[in-house]
């Protein structure tokens, strides 16, 4: 838990990486690489110095960590090394938990009255498309209970998307970002399963 605290503040949060406009204007790419690549026959190279690709590739690297079939057995198969209290419970962490973090964190504009800017729609992008993906072709090493899991996810957060669709002071790039979310995890959730031995 403390870990992914870390991490939600650090990586995932919306202002994990703030940098000024001013900063962002004097950042500039290698250009002695840049001549490399356009002499040696790579093709185009930006002249752009691109802060957003850069955390863009971090966040995405991290969800893909997270988000995996190895963490969630790892998590299922922990939750048995925990001594239960009289009540029966235990302060394991769970993969619920994860999947909910997760969530909140990436999504945390849904909650509020302001737009949604660029880099927070990649990266809501980046969690719908593996939400859908793991939904749809789950791998052969992925638990039974990862996959239920990620479906009452996937279905919490179509739920909150549709909420937050309703309100002001969304631009036209966020609404229509918010309405292909919800399309993907739509079609996601009522596509069939295709399960292996059926």
């Amino acid at each position: 838990r403390r870990a992914l605290d870390v991490l939600a503040r650090g990586v995932l949060a919306a202002d994990s990486f703030r940098l000024s406009p001013a900063l962002q204007r004097k950042l500039a790419p290698d250009f002695n690489e840049r001549g490399e690549a356009l002499f040696g026959g790579e093709g185009p190279v930006a002249t752009d110095y691109s802060i957003i690709g850069i955390v863009l590739d971090m966040q995405r690297t991290l969800l893909a960590q997270l988000m995996s079939d190895g963490v969630a057995s790892r998590l299922l198969d922990s939750e048995g090394k925990f001594e239960r209290t009289a009540a029966g419970r235990t302060d394991a962490f769970r993969v619920s938990e994860l999947y909910e973090r997760l969530t909140r964190e990436v999504w945390s504009e849904l909650g509020g009255a302001a737009d949604i800017p660029a880099p927070r729609r990649e990266l809501q992008r980046e969690h719908v498309n593996r939400l859908a993906s793991m939904l749809l072709r789950p791998s052969a090493s992925s638990r039974a209970d990862s996959r239920s899991l990620l479906r009452t996810e996937a279905q919490r957060l179509l739920v909150r998307i549709g909420a937050a669709t309703q309100r002001g002071g969304l631009s036209a790039e966020a609404r229509a970002h918010l309405a292909d979310s919800a399309d993907t995890l739509n079609q996601a959730l009522q596509a069939k399963l295709q399960r292996g031995g059926v």
